[in-house]
């Protein structure tokens, strides 16, 4: 994974002093140990339970086929995006705050 890709608060796979993969939000220092090759971290797949764990609401029963609509009622715009232009869980992470300006976290109130 290629660091300029990630922000401090993302999700992530990572080895975390562990021989296995944990769930890890990126801290300050993940990030510099992550550019000098001292962390391994891998992205987590976006899939549909992700998708509910950050407060989505499905629009069609196959999300993978529709895409995934993001509405706040704060900025009063909606994106309908497909999930094959968002593949991982840090992805849509920095989108959200890009477009909102707040981090998307899990049971984020949409």
């Amino acid at each position: 994974m290629n660091v300029n890709e990630l922000r401090i608060g993302n999700l992530i796979n990572a080895e975390v002093g562990l021989p296995s993969l944990m769930e890890h939000y990126i801290r300050p220092h993940d990030l510099l140990d992550i550019s000098m090759g001292k962390a391994e971290v891998y992205p987590i797949p976006l899939n549909s339970e992700w998708l509910i764990q950050f407060g989505f609401k499905p629009f069609s029963k196959d999300w993978s086929k529709k895409g995934i609509i993001i509405h706040t009622r704060k900025r009063g715009y909606v994106l309908r995006t497909s999930v094959p232009i968002i593949q991982h869980v840090h992805q849509l992470q920095n989108l959200f705050f890009a477009l909102t300006g707040q981090e998307l976290t899990i049971n984020s109130p949409l």
